[in-house]
């Protein structure tokens, strides 16, 4: 059983407390079937400050795996050689900035569009919707992604859940499709959150 991003409804988030009541009841029921094993993401922060995962760690049959950055010369500067010609060394600032595998693959994916910008977290999302609104606009759609991911930031913080109904953006043709395709958000069972 897989649990991720408990810490949208951790303690310390201060949301959701029945759906946390809900996770911690399948984790209970979990004891009743030996063979299963349940696995639960989270960031760090949440596992060493909520009271329920805290106390969950210690129990002897946990495993506490803590994802680290990808290293450098042996992970990440190997697949960089191979996709990127750079004529400057990496500043240690983009190191750790690759070193993280989602900031990675979206870098190497924007190399492939001809990005050649700063490397910083935010200038790699603002250049992957860029080129998604570039994709857009050639595909005719009336929208843009900053558009659409604007309203659904905007109707997940005044719901303060981390999904919006499929039907909020009715009102944007095509964008759950387009937008699910382009990996920005994720639609299932009519309901969207950020992917």
């Amino acid at each position: 059983l897989v649990i991720d991003q408990v810490d949208s409804i951790s303690e310390v988030s201060g949301r959701s407390p029945r759906a946390r009541d809900i996770i911690f009841e399948l984790v209970r029921g979990a004891n009743f079937y030996p063979q299963m094993i349940v696995v639960i993401a989270c960031r760090a922060y949440d596992l060493d400050n909520d009271s329920r995962l805290v106390r969950l760690v210690k129990d002897a049959s946990a495993k506490d795996i803590r994802i680290t950055p990808l290293d450098w010369d042996a992970e990440v500067f190997p697949v960089l050689s191979s996709i990127v010609r750079r004529e400057n060394p990496y500043s240690e600032r983009e190191k750790k900035i690759l070193s993280v595998p989602i900031n990675l693959n979206l870098y190497c994916e924007l190399v492939s569009s001809g990005f050649n910008g700063e490397i910083t977290a935010s200038s790699l999302f603002d250049s992957l919707l860029t080129i998604r609104a570039r994709e857009c606009l050639e595909a005719g759609c009336l929208w843009t992604p900053h558009a659409v991911l604007g309203i659904i930031a905007e109707r997940m913080s005044e719901s303060q859940e981390l999904t919006v109904s499929a039907a909020f953006i009715n009102g944007y043709p095509g964008a759950i499709d387009i937008l699910s395709s382009a990996g920005l958000i994720t639609c299932v069972n009519n309901t969207v959150q950020f992917a």
